[in-house]
C-alpha cells in the first residue's frame, strides 16, 4: 500500500516541489555566502534527501562548492545504505548522521536548513522547537527555515493531505496543526533571533494545483 503511495505521489508530483526548492533555498545561499567553499547542515533532511542533492549541484553550477551534513532519525542500516550510495556515486561531499550527532559535535556551518521539519515536531510543542533551534543556531552563522502557514480549517485540512500524499510511505507523523503566521513570528520573537529576510511568496508546486 505504502509503495503504491509513493508511485501515486511520483507521478502525481514528479519532483517539481525538491527541484524548484532546492533552486529558492540556492539562491538565498548565494546571496548571504561569503565564501566560495562552504559547510551546510541540513537537519532533518529526510530518507529520501533529493533537495541537498539538487542544493548541491545548483551551488556548483553557482561557483560555490559545500560539504552537506544530512542529520535526521537514520539507524545503522539507514546511515550505512544512504553514505554507501553517496560513496558509490562519488559524491563525497554529502554525509549522513543520526540527529544525535549535533549534540557533541564541534562542527560550524555556514548555513543550517530547516525544512518543512518543525511542524511534524508538533506546532503545539513550542518549547521542544525552541531547543531545537537555538541547538542549529548555536552551530551555524545562518538559520533558514521553511515551513507551512495555515490560514483557515480549509488550509489546514489542504496541507494534511499534501503531508499524507508526500510523507505516508515514510513513516513520517502527519501533524493536525501547523503554524499560523502569528504563532510563528511569535515563536521568532521569543528566541530573540535577528531575521535578515522573510519570503512568503514562493510556489513550489505547478498552477494547475491552484491552492496547494
Amino acid at each position: 500500500m505504502k509503495y503504491l503511495f509513493k508511485i501515486f505521489r511520483k507521478i502525481l508530483l514528479g519532483e517539481q516541489r525538491e527541484i524548484k526548492l532546492a533552486y529558492e533555498l540556492a539562491d538565498i545561499i548565494k546571496i548571504y555566502s561569503k565564501k566560495s567553499h562552504i559547510k551546510i547542515l541540513d537537519y532533518g533532511s529526510g530518507f529520501e534527501p533529493k533537495v541537498a542533492k539538487l542544493i548541491e549541484s545548483e551551488l556548483l553550477n553557482k561557483q560555490i562548492k559545500c560539504d552537506i551534513h544530512c542529520l535526521d532519525l537514520y539507524d545503522v542500516n539507514d546511515l550505512e545504505n544512504l553514505n554507501d550510495l553517496e560513496n558509490l556515486n562519488n559524491s563525497s561531499n554529502i554525509e549522513f548522521f543520526h540527529i544525535s550527532h549535533l549534540v557533541n559535535s564541534s562542527e560550524f556551518y555556514d548555513f543550517a536548513i530547516i525544512s518543512d521539519m518543525l511542524h511534524h515536531v508538533g506546532v503545539e510543542n513550542t518549547e521542544v522547537i525552541k531547543t531545537i533551534l537555538l541547538k542549529i543556531k548555536n552551530v551555524t552563522e545562518i538559520l533558514i527555515i521553511k515551513d507551512h502557514f495555515e490560514y483557515s480549517i480549509f488550509s489546514r485540512w489542504v496541507l494534511m493531505f499534501m503531508d499524507f500524499i508526500g510523507n505516508y510511505y515514510n513513516n513520517v507523523n502527519i501533524p493536525k496543526k501547523y503554524f499560523t503566521i502569528n504563532s510563528f513570528n511569535g515563536l521568532l520573537l521569543d528566541l530573540n533571533f535577528n531575521i535578515y529576510e522573510k519570503i512568503l511568496d514562493k510556489r513550489y508546486y505547478s498552477r494547475i494545483f491552484m491552492y496547494f
